[in-house]
């Protein structure tokens, strides 16, 4: 599972990045322009930015990023139902020192994972590779047309 997922993955960026340089006017653009979507991306993966806290405004932002289904369903399919033991070397300092984290259950809920269906994560990515590739095949035809 994990190798069709991190294959469905890279095959969506290369995705993105054939839309983007078919969109794009010129090579400077879609060099310019690639990595701030990438950036939006990973921001709204869940990773760097719990879910729970994106602003209002943004909660579109990531259901359409290709990183956060992919990463939700690798973060579920390693960690779900597994139990974590801390060395006491791995212990925070102070008093009443516990391990932050003794299941995957509460690593994932940490990070808003805590409901997920492999199944649809799979599905969601198999379509926004299908749509980028629409969007640089539609693009590139209109060039072709000019």
């Amino acid at each position: 599972y994990q190798r069709r997922v991190r294959g469905l993955l890279g095959l969506s960026a290369s995705a993105l990045g054939i839309s983007i340089s078919a969109i794009s006017p010129f090579p400077e653009v879609g060099a310019a322009l690639g990595p701030l979507i990438v950036v939006f991306f990973v921001t709204f993966s869940g990773f760097f930015l719990n879910l729970s806290s994106v602003p209002s405004f943004l909660v579109w932002a990531p259901y359409i990023s290709i990183m956060k289904w992919a990463l939700q369903a690798l973060l579920w399919n390693e960690l779900h139902d597994t139990s974590f033991y801390c060395k006491d070397s791995e212990m925070p300092e102070g008093e009443n020192a516990t391990c932050p984290f003794t299941n995957g259950n509460q690593f994932l809920a940490n990070y808003d994972f805590e409901e997920t269906n492999l199944a649809v994560n799979f599905w969601v990515v198999i379509i926004i590779f299908c749509i980028f590739h629409a969007i640089g095949v539609l693009a590139l035809h209109l060039k072709s047309r000019k």
